[in-house]
Order: C-alpha cells, then structure tokens, then sequence
C-alpha cells in the first residue's frame, strides 16, 4: 500500500504498523472510550477472520459497489 500511494504521491512512502493497544489509545483519546477499544476490537477480528466480500466478487455485487484498485484509487485524491 504504501508503495503505491508513494508512487501516486511522487515520494516513497514507508508503511509503519502502530501497535493495537498504542491505536486503540490514541483513538480513546480523540474520540471518547470506548471508541478505540471497540475499533480495535474490530480490527482483532477481522484479520483473523477476513470478510469474504473483500475476496469473493459476487460480496462486492450483493453490496451494490464495484471494487476500485488501490493504484487509480490514489491517483484520484489531491495529495498536499
């Protein structure tokens, strides 16, 4: 991911994964507990468990969405 929204940016990008608990802390903070709790929560489950929508084609149909790439995703948003 970094790699390609660095290349859509024009600059390399480095991805740095922040620790459950340190995200889950600094979103309480923003947003109220339990609210970091609760996303992290989330975010456990759904990488033990990936949703089959992100993976089967027809999840993305049931949905009424049509999946985008990252890559023109990216080229589309004004970096600063």
């Amino acid at each position: 991911m970094a790699a390609t929204i660095g290349a859509a940016v024009g600059k390399p990008l480095a991805y740095v994964r922040i620790p459950l608990p340190g995200f889950a802390a600094g979103l309480n903070a923003v947003f109220g507990a339990p609210a970091g709790d609760d996303i992290i929560t989330l975010y456990s489950h759904m990488e033990a468990n990936p949703p089959a929508a992100v993976h089967d084609p027809a999840g993305w149909r049931d949905l009424g969405v049509t999946p985008e790439s990252l890559a023109d995703w990216a080229a589309r948003q004004r970096w600063a």
